[in-house]
């Protein structure tokens, strides 16, 4: 839906999903991304601590979250992400 430019849609169905899931730590990421697309960093960000509280050594989500402080510009939380 992203991919289609369906943001408020796209929202709606990863937020759903959450709440249906919310053990799955992919529905946590899947929804980061889409606030990613949307420009909303602060929901992206605790998306990605949602997905990283359940399972913290994703890396793909450890990156995620590296980049998110990166862009904010909080190169110290950055490096924590990745080691």
């Amino acid at each position: 839906l992203c991919d289609m430019q369906r943001f408020s849609q796209a929202a709606d169905v990863a937020r759903s999903l959450t709440r249906a899931f919310p053990l799955i730590p992919r529905v946590w990421f899947e929804l980061a991304l889409v606030h990613k697309a949307e420009g909303q960093r602060a929901e992206e960000k605790v998306a990605l601590q949602h997905a990283l509280g359940i399972n913290p050594g994703w890396s793909e989500a450890r990156r995620a979250l590296a980049e998110v402080c990166e862009r904010d510009g909080d190169f110290e939380a950055s490096r924590e992400h990745l080691v």
